[in-house]
Formats: C-alpha cells, sequence, structure tokens
C-alpha cells in the first residue's frame, strides 16, 4: 500500500531540506526567464508543502489537489486549487515570478515595470473571472464534490508570488505600500522567503497531488499522496491515468481493474459496487 500521509509533523531536517532546496534553484543562474520559473514551479509542485496555506479553509486543500498551468479562458495561472466548508467554496488562482525581480525601483517607492506587469496580470485574471464568473463554475463543476454542494456559493482569492523580502521590506514605507497595494487590489502578495517562513512555521504540513485539469478530465502530473478519495467519486473517464500509475496504483492495492468496470472504490481502494448502481439509488 502507499503509505505517505497528506498531513504530517516534519522534523526539523526535512524542512531545512524542503528550504534548502528552494533556495538553491532560486540562487541558480543556470537559467533565466521562463526556464527558471518552470524549475520554480517544478519544485513547489514535488515539494506542494511549500504552498500557501492562507487563503484555504482550515488549512484543507479540497482533495489534496493542486491545477497546474489552470486556464482561465484564453488567460492561464501557473497553479489553482479549490477549498471548501460546509456553507461555500473558495477557487485560488496563483503566479510564480522570478525572485530576482525587484519591487521597487532603486532609491523609490515606485513600483518597477516587472512589479506593474505583475500586478497588471493579476487584474486581468480577476475581470476576467468578474465578467465569466459562470464560464469559471462550469469549468470546475467536476471537482466540486459531493455533488450536493456544487451549488453552494463561490468565491475567489489570487495570490501573487514574486521576489525577496529583503527589497520588499526594506524600509517601513516599503512594507506599507506593498500592504495597500495587496489591500486594494484584493491579492495576496508574498516573497519567496514568505513563502518559506510560513512553511518553516506550521507545525504540521500537508502534501497535495498536482494536476492538469481541462475542465471534463484529470490527470495526476505528480502523484505525491495517496489519492484516498478520487477513484470514489470519478469515474474512469474523468481520470486519466498513465500506465506506469495504473501499475503503481493496482501494486499499492488499489482495486483499478475494478473501477475501470464502473464500480466506485472506497476511501481504502477496495471495491464497493457499481457507479451504476450508487447512482440508481439517488434517480427519479
Amino acid at each position: 500500500m502507499i503509505t505517505f500521509k497528506r498531513e504530517y509533523t516534519p522534523s526539523v531536517e526535512e524542512k531545512h531540506r524542503i528550504r534548502d532546496g528552494l533556495l538553491a534553484v532560486i540562487d541558480s543562474k543556470q537559467e533565466a526567464g521562463s526556464q527558471k520559473e518552470q524549475r520554480i514551479q517544478s519544485y513547489f509542485e514535488a515539494n506542494t508543502e511549500l504552498f500557501s496555506v492562507h487563503n484555504t479553509y482550515k488549512n484543507f486543500f479540497h482533495q489534496n489537489m493542486v491545477l497546474s498551468k489552470c486556464p482561465i479562458g484564453s488567460l492561464k495561472t501557473d497553479y489553482a486549487y479549490l477549498s471548501k466548508k460546509s456553507d461555500g467554496w473558495r477557487v485560488v488562482f496563483g503566479e510564480f515570478e522570478l525572485p530576482e525581480d525587484k519591487f521597487f525601483k532603486v532609491g523609490s517607492l515606485d513600483y518597477t515595470a516587472k512589479f506593474n506587469h505583475a500586478l497588471q496580470q493579476m487584474q486581468q485574471w480577476q475581470i476576467y473571472v468578474k465578467e465569466n464568473k459562470g464560464e469559471i463554475l462550469r469549468f470546475f463543476e467536476l471537482l466540486y464534490q459531493p455533488i450536493n454542494m456544487r451549488d453552494n456559493p463561490t468565491e475567489f482569492a489570487f495570490e501573487l508570488i514574486y521576489g525577496r523580502s529583503e527589497d520588499k521590506n526594506k524600509t517601513r514605507e516599503r512594507k506599507l505600500n506593498i500592504a495597500a497595494t495587496a489591500k486594494s487590489m484584493n491579492i495576496d502578495i508574498m516573497s519567496y522567503d514568505t513563502a518559506i517562513n510560513n512553511m518553516m512555521e506550521r507545525q504540521s504540513l500537508n502534501r497535495k497531488n498536482v494536476i492538469s485539469y481541462n475542465g471534463s478530465v484529470i490527470r495526476y502530473k505528480r502523484l505525491n499522496v495517496f489519492p484516498e478519495w478520487d477513484f470514489s467519486v470519478y469515474n474512469s473517464e474523468q481520470i486519466n491515468l498513465t500506465s506506469e500509475q495504473r501499475s503503481f496504483l493496482i501494486q499499492s492495492g488499489v482495486d483499478i481493474e475494478s473501477w475501470e468496470q464502473g464500480s466506485t472504490l472506497s476511501q481504502g481502494g477496495r471495491k464497493t459496487r457499481p457507479l451504476a448502481d450508487l447512482l440508481g439509488r439517488f434517480s427519479a
């Protein structure tokens, strides 16, 4: 069976490993521009403990999933995730920018062109979501599980990971400017140092699976934790497994063959009964 757990209490050494690995990527000068951004995103996706829990309900990422390169109409965010409570949903969109990019012009409280561009991109997402809310809700509908919670209201949040704290927090005036911008634009602005510090300060950490999602099909980009509920709510047309993932899950005790034949599985990956039979219980 798969033994790794979603939530765990890390050792000091494990936290240092995650921190030092990210710092090594941040400080690397081997790549520039989009190549380095992709290396950073890949590191976050391999060490999902680094994703902020600030916009979650009770530190809970819905179904332990982070969506990689999530499309918003013609736009695309670096990541997205859902969180739910008993009476509502939150969809969070996030973007990675380069750690060496500066917030402020030298000797000034004016923002740099790169930071202004990042803020404008966040604003584009907000405008698109506001003007196309129905389309966004339909896109995420499959992930709204259980089904009887799909009509609960949804709110949206936006995260920007950008630059270093040394630049952002150099003076009190700079910190106040960033805080005022974040509040007025209703976005979370964090440096890479903030992401690291947030992870280091948490007593327990959470691993998540990383998926790609097109509105109808889930594909696992990285299986970091046991997908304990996925095969009880999604059928084989809604989850696309690679042959390697299929073999790995079977070897780990998941009854994939029964699931592929139409059975829903329990939390432990065992066969319960055909999905059609369960759906029939709720039909008119």
